[in-house]
């Protein structure tokens, strides 16, 4: 349930990361039943198997569907703009209409995160994470400023509906998760309206604030 997550590493920062596996050990003993990939399985209530604390979309609080798969419909290697855009609709099968992500990265120390999704009967909670060990904080309402060894990055969001910048806890939701020290959930909220259709493009520089609109329009 990680489809669509990324890892962004910038300047020799790992700014945006993986929790990676728990030791299945650990969850066997506590009697859970980790190789039932059902939908519903246990599985998936452990805290690193979801998408809650995976780089990617949550909707209503919702489990991406286990068994659907994503494929990169474009990409690009050249060296002025490289970039891959994948279907992730089948994940949200239920949840939203359609759901594109597109992740570009540009010459210099640039890169644009862009979603296009399409809501469903919503109203729709979306929540977009990314997971970090940086010092997070915000600068008015569409920033958000990641500090480690000396560098910045800022990840500017731009929006057609309002938004809330967020940080959320990565501590242990239950007691056979295994701890998460150092990091935290950064990212946003909206509110999607019922049929709602809109581009979500969060770029993030670690020079200055990046106005995303041209980028993700290149992307497009």
């Amino acid at each position: 349930m990680d489809i669509g997550s990324f890892v962004l590493d910038w300047g020799g920062v790992r700014w945006a990361l993986d929790l990676g596996m728990q030791d299945y050990n650990s969850l066997e003993t506590r009697g859970l039943s980790i190789w039932n990939r059902a939908q519903n399985g246990q599985r998936w209530q452990v805290m690193r198997y979801n998408n809650l604390v995976h780089n990617t979309l949550t909707i209503n609080g919702a489990h991406q569907l286990v068994n659907s798969e994503s494929k990169f419909i474009a990409t690009s290697g050249n060296g002025k703009l490289q970039y891959a855009i994948t279907d992730m609709s089948a994940a949200y099968a239920g949840q939203l209409g359609k759901s594109l992500r597109g992740i570009a990265l540009f010459k210099g120390d640039r890169a644009v995160i862009r979603d296009e999704v399409e809501a469903g009967a919503g109203p729709d909670t979306l929540q977009w994470r990314w997971l970090t060990t940086a010092d997070v904080s915000m600068e008015g309402q569409h920033t958000i400023v990641l500090r480690k060894n000396g560098k910045t990055l800022r990840l500017v969001v731009e929006s057609p509906v309002p938004v809330t910048l967020r940080t959320w806890s990565t501590a242990p939701a239950h007691d056979w998760d295994a701890p998460n020290p150092g990091t935290v959930l950064t990212g946003f909220e909206a509110i999607l309206p019922a049929g709602f259709q809109g581009l979500y493009s969060p770029g993030v520089t670690g020079r200055e604030a990046l106005k995303t609109g041209s980028a993700a329009e290149r992307l497009g």
